[in-house]
């Protein structure tokens, strides 16, 4: 899997003669990886499964601003914001923690 589009949508890796297909799939169709079975398959050779470490360009930097709302009682306001790594789902924080770049 390389990424998530929101919660409905997945988008993998395709290799051989699906490369050329669309990679991004409805969720529904995902089904988690299970390893075969040595002794029914003992010519099948797995290579193990590696997760890339995220790079700085991978790390949550916020795209826009979409709503905001205040917190009951209080002054105090919460921000729902879009990251711009779609693996990342949407969140509200506070303003301290939204760049000044918006």
């Amino acid at each position: 899997m390389k990424a998530l589009h929101g919660t409905n949508a997945v988008q993998v890796e395709l290799s051989g003669e699906l490369e050329n297909k669309h990679p991004t799939f409805p969720f529904s169709l995902a089904k988690h990886y299970t390893s075969s079975d040595k002794e029914l398959f003992p010519s099948r050779n797995e290579t193990p499964l590696e997760v890339p470490p995220l790079d700085k360009s991978e790390e949550k930097k916020v795209l826009k601003v979409l709503n905001k709302r205040r917190l009951r009682g209080k002054d105090d306001r919460e921000y729902l914001v879009r990251y711009k790594n779609p693996q990342h789902e949407e969140e509200w924080i506070v303003a301290e923690k939204i760049p000044d770049s918006l």
